[in-house]
This record gives C-alpha cells, structure tokens and sequence, in this order.
C-alpha cells in the first residue's frame, strides 16, 4: 500500500488518527523508488494462515518473513485517506502476476471490514498481445481511455526490459519491431521512447510525445521478457548462465549440465538450437543465489524452467561450478561431413544463408575458427551443397581474415539483399592426408 512510510525498506512505528497506540509496519522500496507499506507477505510457508478471526483481526507472523498487518490497522489506515494497492504473486514455475489499483478502502469492525472501495489502475499500463506465451507479444499501452501501440522506431532492448520490469517480470527485455507479433489497431500510443534502461515504466522514458508520430501500424513495436541472461561473455551469445526468480537473478550448478541444457537456453534467448555446455565457471563465478542444480533437459523444450532438477535453491554447488553456455550462431548444412556445407547464420530468431557475392577464403576461414575447425577455410559459391531457403541475411562479406566471427566482418545490413537464390555461398575445409 503506498505509503505510510518516510524513507525505505524498513520497520517503522506510525499512529493512524484514532487509532489508540502507535503500532508498527513494514516498508519496502519498488523497482521505482517508490515506498510501499506491506500488508501482507507469504514467502516460504514458515507462519501459518490458518489461523482464528482474532489473528486475522490483530494480525499475526514476523516482519522479518512471513506476516499478515491485521484488518483492524487496514481499515484505519484506508480510512485516512486514498492509498494505492499493489498485489504481486509468483508461481511455481517463476511467473510474476500483478494488479495495481487507484485506492482502496475497508469498512471498519462494525461494518464486517468489508472492501467498501476499489478501483483498478489502468492509465498508461501495458499489455503483452498475440504472443505465444503472456511474457512475449505486441506492446499496448493504455492511455486515455484506449489501448494502443507503441512505434518500432528506436524502439530497442533498453525499451523492451523497461517494459518487462513494467509488467513485473524481469529486468531483460529482447526487442522485437516491424509487427513481428502482428499489426494492432487503433491510435499509436508513442514513438522514439528512448529509456536508459533504469526506469520504472516506458512513459517514464524520453519519447515524442502521445499520440505524436508519423508510423504506421506495420512497424508495431514487440518484445520477449527473458527469466536467463548470459552474463561476462565477449559477445551476446556466451556467457555464464543465470535465471531469474523470486525477484533476483542466480547461477546454475554445472552438475549433469550438457550441450541439451544448453540447446534450451540457447533456443530461449532466441540465438538458435545449437548450444555448447561449459562449466566450471568458465565465465567467470557469478555471485548470489545458486537457483538450479542437477538439470536434465532432453533438447526440446522451450526454457530451462521447463526441464526437470532439484527444487529451486536446493543445491550441493558453490560459484566456481556455475554453468555456461556458447550459442552457436553459424552452421553447415548439406555437407558430407560435419566440417563441409551450406552456410548458415542465425538472425532474428531465424536461420537463413549468405549471397557468395564478394565470398573468398579469408570469408571462409573466419567461419572454420568461429565453428572451432581452425584458422584455414576455401569458399566455394554456386550453391554446391544445396540451394537454401529464405531468408538471405547477408551480402557482399568482406572479412580480413582474422575476425573471430562472421558477424564481425564488413557486409550489407542484414535482409537488404536482392539476388538469385543460386547464388547462396559454400565452402569446405581443405585437409592433409599423410
């Protein structure tokens, strides 16, 4: 309930008008800096609920754990003055559901304590539409009586894990533009949003102004909220492996962990099906909980909450065993060996191939040490293993030779390419038979 309370998170002792003795509240800051006085928490079953009307009346349980403030102390406080109401609950599986409203106000013990005032808070509130799962979908923005979306124009990651930390999910977004979860319909909210990534709601980020935008609604802006993160990795797509849950970010115990584990993760960050498994903190030890350990994925599901392991925070790990993860984002396909094939990039949660325009060796080689084959690939063209399919993501490559990845190497911008599908590129690695 926002707020009773002077400073942040905390135990302090108030006196409502009327009331006959100071009691006292707990206080807790919100990801806005905002504090709220907390009426109720249940974390780990330690205090019971079922409890008497007397308890429920007085209140009962610890501000340290588990606690429930008293309908008696409630209602003097709601009958004060308006106060906001937040509630916030996470499932089993690490799903966040809020509500947030206006104000509230209940009767007092004459009158049963019944909820005698409640309205919802919808202004300027987001949704998630058309997505496959409710962490994922076309953003819409609740502004003046009607929902609407938002431009894809700049919108970026920043934006994205606003919104996320917005709709209480995590704080890591993955953007999404173009009406890539379908065109919306009615006005478009707002345009240019420009966060830092540290805000509390995305109309709290610079933006051009409502309803001020020259867009269309093809260019809708969308958005994934991630519960994993690769984290000290040189590129996005590596790192050490931490999940999100209960509101803070963990590791994972390397115990069992194997390239099907991290085939899960890669496909949920949306870098592909190919993940290498790494332990040992490869990436560096990671601080904080250890949330999962023992986790046996069999390849095909969608997130690693999905995969079964030890309850969360049940372990037997310490940091220098947190598990990593390389996500692979080039392939060979077609080949009559693992080290031959049809180049294939993943971009956009999407494999496609390259144009063998201005394709050479130095191209070629930097795929073999970016696949771990070594330094020495020759590129053929002409689409000797096989045309491809749609679609084509680069053009007119032009590495030096020595890059680590091929995304590092001048090109086109990925998708603006016009050519004939024979010409997708190929090329083996020589070997030496002694």
């Amino acid at each position: 309930m926002f707020s009773t309370c002077s400073t942040g998170t905390g135990v302090y002792q108030i006196k409502p008008d009327g009331y006959a003795e100071p009691f006292e509240v707990y206080c807790e800051h919100d990801l806005e800096n905002v504090v709220w006085t907390v009426l109720e928490r249940r974390l780990d079953g330690s205090v019971g609920f079922n409890r008497a009307w007397f308890d429920y009346k007085n209140g009962f349980g610890f501000y340290g754990s588990e606690f429930w403030l008293g309908l008696d102390k409630i209602a003097y406080l709601t009958n004060q003055r308006n106060y906001q109401l937040r509630v916030e609950f996470s499932t089993e599986s690490n799903i966040t559901y809020k509500l947030h409203y206006d104000y509230f106000m209940i009767t007092d013990e004459w009158g049963n304590y019944t909820l005698s005032n409640i309205e919802l808070h919808t202004s300027n509130q987001i949704r998630l539409v058309n997505g496959t799962t409710h962490m994922e979908g076309r953003v819409e923005i609740y502004h003046n009586g009607q929902w609407g979306t938002v431009c894809g124009k700049n919108w970026d990651d920043n934006d994205a894990s606003v919104a996320c930390r917005q709709l209480g999910y995590s704080d890591t977004g993955r953007a999404t533009g173009n009406a890539s979860y379908g065109e919306g319909t009615g006005p478009i909210w707002l345009e240019n949003i420009a966060c830092s990534g540290g805000e509390g709601s995305i109309d709290h980020c610079g933006n051009s102004g409502w309803g001020q935008q020259n867009c269309g609604h093809n260019l809708d802006a969308g958005m994934r909220c991630l519960t994993v993160r690769l984290a000290s990795g040189e590129r996005p797509h590596v790192g050490r492996v931490e999940v999100y849950h209960n509101g803070q970010w963990g590791t994972i115990c390397d115990d069992e962990w194997d390239d099907h584990d991290a085939s899960v993760v890669c496909r949920q960050l949306g870098y592909g099906d190919v993940g290498t498994a790494n332990g040992r903190a490869s990436f560096g030890s990671g601080v904080g909980q250890i949330w999962l350990d023992n986790i046996a994925c069999n390849g095909s599901e969608n997130s690693i909450e999905n995969c079964t392991s030890n309850q969360w925070g049940q372990h037997n790990c310490g940091h220098s065993e947190d598990a990593g993860v390389i996500c692979g984002t080039v392939r060979l396909v077609g080949g009559i060996s693992p080290r031959e094939g049809r180049v294939e990039v993943y971009h956009d949660r999407q494999w496609g191939t390259i144009c063998d325009d201005e394709w050479d060796d130095n191209d070629a080689s930097v795929i073999c040490r970016q696949l771990g084959y070594g330094d020495i690939g020759i590129g053929w063209q002409s689409a000797k293993f096989g045309e491809g399919s749609d679609p084509i993501w680069l053009d007119d490559v032009a590495c030096s030779g020595s890059e680590q990845h091929i995304e590092e190497c001048r090109s086109n911008e990925w998708g603006s390419i016009i050519v004939d599908i024979v010409k997708m590129h190929r090329f083996v690695i020589p070997v030496r038979l002694n």
